[in-house]
């Protein structure tokens, strides 16, 4: 954790080095010298990290060097303020700097670097004392096992000995009672809980059973507003009724949610409810429905499960067997995706395997954390060590007789037991409350924008970003099962998301709390989470960097927060409600002043009754990440354009129009506009936004144009909207499109849309391609040959083709996920021949409303996991072939023909003509008919 206070230092050193080198006359040498003993502190830092656990001596030398790098860093930061005044660096900086007092700055600069460096080689001759060895160069930020390629994505959780549970629980939620009915799962954390519920929700005979199903999680720290919300965004995915279901959220969400559902068998999930007074609030919105509706949750406390359904008894997820929980770690540590493993365990490796299995508890959350730790130890003298480190964290948590104890020990030694370039990674999840879904591109931004990813690195290749480096550090914590990814929204729809067990984020907390990396503040605390008097005046947290604040008013706050925490770099907001933050009168319009150390600010979701209260952002020039989505902003002020630091800035769902400030921010990476942004308002003028690597929601005449594609060489991902049919040519003959990794083109005119798609075909960096808009065809010629072979998604929208596409895009090797929309195509028959798609995954097939005869061969399609279709009221019934697709995981039917349903579903265990090509799909989903 001190290696990454160190890092952040060092690489601020070497910034200033570079970019303010003419204002260092005097105190130049000062700065480098610093900066070289920071980094042989670094690499002290590597060994002493590995044995912090086990000498409090060691611990407390590795705290002191953290507070030193913290000095260090406060010097530098202090200084580039000074530097930059209020607009701009260097041009400011002349006015400021009359002789005089830039001679007594930098005086001042020089003798508290002298200070750090006195001190940093105090606590380096210790470290003969400690027996600390400096480690040099050896080993890179990068470990071998990050370039495995993470299938969490894909994999399934694994269930050992829950088959009489899963069982139960189905007999039970199939029961046809009048009353709505609650259903139970009760144990302890990691005892197996959500997996039990999770299989019993997408079991086959639980998807044809229920009309409609939901899962939300509940958790300690709940919201009723944000988990009926949850419910209502998860009960359907038919278009129509999300639509009417949109427009009603303004309203009470539980009469909502009562209302859609009165008329419905349903089933919701609720994962991870504490309180009775959370099914208190949660009941109102759940009518009796039609009979057999039911609630099912999962609980660690039996009374919380009584309270709610006192007539029915608890389910509790079996305690493993040896044997089971021995399978269980052996298939978590040698998994066969991993290179040199045949997916079993050697012999050698089960004496010690099983001593350590035998101090899991036969808990699962252990035991796979414990097998992701060992996956990455390769050697029996590794398994060893393990073994031996692991007797000292479970002491540590036993002696408190906690009853996760066993459980907290494993999951100590596995964050221990990480790379020192991991640990602050993994710790970044604590900012978020319990079960939330971490939108990985968000974490990846926010990790970049706090420096916990280096900028020098190992390079696989030219386009090599940090990016990419920070995608393989999250793959290694979900390689090490501490973290679970997964896709928010149907077949790819919607985001990528992380999130963390309860107990790991338990985890996080209490050493982010102990190595003072983090705060949480909670409306339930008192005084809004803030610390006492005496914690103020304690000078470690006076030290502290980072802050999250969960559902608390942003004003409430602000002032408290920076009495307390003078140093914070990271402000993070986080809301559970949707009712606005409302300001009133004129008071703490200039409160941003205060923290013009902040590197990271998050507001999203907060609701400014005075648009002045943003005033004064412009003085946070170190900011190097901000979010302003959802707030209701109409503009941006003038100051913010002296945000010459910032990565990214989060516009979308915003009400902003103009824009010309953003163009002065010229180390901008990601800029995510809202789509009510200006046509009139060139966001890229002036060509000082070369850096961009994401753009969204742009108009077109902003990228095409004379020199404007060649100073967007590093873009990787854009959203664009073309007005013109000229814009779409000149677009298609810009540099900038070679570059892409991630296309998503609209054309929203009447007249214009997308010439012969030739231009497309040599951009072989692009994986991801969404084209809404009619595609011209000439003669027999379809456009879509012309697509980039390397295509992995794609998206096609209003395309109104009148040749069926599929012949052409069975062709592409890499496709896997493939929507089909409104309009995309307008015939009549559809063939997907034999060995087509081979790598296809999802596909999508939505309001198709002349297709009348979709045909599948044997052999086509055969990896597809997932098939939705909607709104093809013409489609007569399911193709044959379906049958032969032997991987399909999960059919789902939106609004259809009420003959097409009849023939594939199963009513009183009366089958369908049609049901035999679908029988052998573990979930098949009815969520509407015409």
């Amino acid at each position: 954790m001190a290696e990454s206070a160190v890092t952040v230092a060092v690489e601020n050193m070497a910034n200033l080095l570079i970019s303010e080198t003419v204002f260092l006359v005097g105190v130049k040498g000062e700065v480098r010298r610093l900066q070289e003993e920071l980094e042989r502190m670094r690499c002290s830092l590597k060994d002493a990290d590995r044995r912090q656990d086990q000498n409090e001596s060691v611990r407390n030398w590795i705290a002191e060097i953290r507070d030193v790098a913290y000095d260090a860093e406060d010097v530098i930061d202090t200084f580039i303020l000074k530097v930059a005044g209020k607009g701009g660096r260097r041009r400011s900086f002349m006015v400021w700097a009359t002789f005089f007092h830039r001679r007594c700055h930098l005086y001042r600069i020089g003798m508290e670097i002298k200070a750090i460096r006195t001190k940093l080689i105090d606590i380096s001759e210790s470290m003969k004392t400690y027996g600390i060895k400096n480690s040099g160069g050896e080993g890179t930020r990068e470990s071998q096992s990050m370039w495995r390629k993470s299938n969490s994505l894909a994999e399934e959780d694994d269930v050992f000995g829950m088959e009489r549970s899963i069982s139960e629980t189905i007999s039970r939620l199939k029961i046809g009672e009048e009353k709505l009915r609650v259903v139970s799962i009760v144990g302890m954390g990691g005892s197996g809980k959500t997996t039990l519920a999770k299989r019993v929700y997408n079991h086959v005979a639980v998807t044809r059973h229920f009309e409609c199903r939901a899962w939300a999680f509940v958790s300690q720290h709940f919201s009723d507003e944000k988990i009926l919300f949850d419910v209502l965004d998860n009960i359907t995915t038919d278009r129509d009724e999300l639509a009417e279901l949109e427009r009603k959220k303004k309203g009470d969400p539980a009469v909502t949610l009562y209302n859609f559902l009165k008329d419905k068998q349903y089933l919701i999930v609720l994962d991870d409810i504490w309180k009775p007074e959370a099914w208190n609030v949660l009941a109102k919105a759940f009518p009796n429905g039609k009979a057999g509706s039911k609630v099912l949750f999962t609980t660690r406390i039996g009374d919380v499960a009584k309270y709610a359904d006192p007539w029915s008894t608890p389910i509790e997820p079996p305690m493993l067997d040896e044997d089971q929980s021995w399978k269980l770690l052996s298939k978590k540590a040698f998994p066969p995706n991993i290179a040199g493993s045949c997916g079993g365990c050697p012999p050698e490796f089960e004496k010690p395997g099983k001593a350590m299995v035998s101090k899991c508890q036969r808990l699962p959350l252990a035991l796979v954390v414990l097998g992701g730790l060992l996956a990455a130890k390769r050697s029996l003298k590794e398994w060893e060590e393990v073994e031996r480190n692991m007797n000292a964290h479970l002491n540590k948590f036993q002696k408190d007789m906690d009853p996760h104890g066993g459980v907290y020990g494993i999951l100590s030694l596995s964050y221990y037991e990480l790379p020192y370039y991991l640990k602050p990674c993994f710790l970044y999840f604590g900012h978020f409350p319990e079960d939330w879904e971490i939108p990985k591109k968000k974490l990846i931004r926010l990790w970049i924008a706090e420096g916990l990813v280096p900028s020098q690195f190992r390079k696989l290749s030219e386009e090599d970003t940090r990016e990419d480096l920070a995608e393989r550090y999250l793959a290694e914590l979900v390689n090490r099962c501490m973290v679970q990814v997964g896709t928010i929204g149907l077949g790819g729809r919607g985001h990528n998301f992380c999130r963390i067990h309860d107990l790991m984020r338990d985890l996080c907390v209490s050493y982010g709390k102990e190595e003072n990396f983090l705060h949480i503040v909670q409306p339930q605390d008192a005084m809004f989470g803030l610390t006492s008097p005496s914690e103020f005046e304690n000078s470690k947290s006076r030290k502290l960097r980072r802050i999250a604040v969960h559902d608390v008013n942003v004003f409430q706050t602000c002032e408290r927060l920076h009495e307390s925490y003078p140093k914070i770099r990271s402000l993070l907001y986080i809301r559970f409600q949707r009712s606005p933050f409302l300001m009133k009168d004129n008071e703490q319009i200039f409160m941003w002043k205060k923290f013009n150390l902040l590197r990271v600010l998050d507001l999203e979701g907060s609701e400014f009754e005075k648009e002045v209260l943003l005033r004064e952002i412009g003085g946070l020039i170190l900011l190097r990440y901000l979010s302003l989505r959802f707030c209701n902003l109409t503009t941006l002020p003038k100051s913010m354009g002296n945000l010459q630091s910032l990565y990214t800035l989060d516009l979308r769902d915003t009400n902003v129009r103009r824009t010309n400030v953003i163009g002065k921010m010229k180390e901008l990476r990601h800029l995510l506009l809202g789509s009510k942004i200006g046509a009139d308002q060139d966001v890229l003028r002036g060509g000082t936004l070369t850096n961009l690597e994401t753009l969204k929601h742009i108009k077109s005449e902003h990228v095409i144009g004379e020199g404007k594609g060649t100073r967007l060489a590093n873009l990787r991902n854009l959203g664009i909207t073309f007005l013109r049919s000229e814009d779409v040519d000149g677009f298609f003959k810009s540099p900038v499109l070679k570059v892409l990794q991630s296309l998503k083109m609209s054309v929203h005119s009447p007249g214009v849309s997308y010439p012969i798609l030739e231009p497309l075909f040599p951009c072989d960096r692009l994986s991801n391609l969404r084209l809404k808009g009619p595609i011209d065809e000439v003669g027999k010629q379809i456009c879509l040959e012309f697509l980039p072979p390397n295509l992995r998604k794609l998206t096609l929208e209003l395309s109104r083709l009148k040749q069926d596409p599929m012949p052409t895009l069975e062709k592409l090797q890499n496709l896997k996920i493939l929507r089909l929309d409104e309009h995309s195509y307008i015939g009549r028959e559809m063939l997907c021949s034999a060995n087509g798609f081979p790598q296809l995954e999802f596909l999508e097939l939505y309001n198709l409303d002349q297709l009348e005869d979709w045909r599948v061969e044997g052999g086509a399609m055969q990896r597809l996991r997932g098939l939705y279709i909607s709104f093809c009221p013409e489609l007569k019934m399911i193709p044959e072939g379906l049958k032969s697709v032997t991987t399909l995981r999960e059919l789902t039917f939106g609004t259809m023909r009420k003959e097409l349903l009849s023939r594939v579903r199963m009513t009183q265990e009366k089958e369908g003509e049609d049901f035999y090509k679908v029988k052998h799909i573990p979930s098949i989903t009815f969520l509407h008919k015409v």
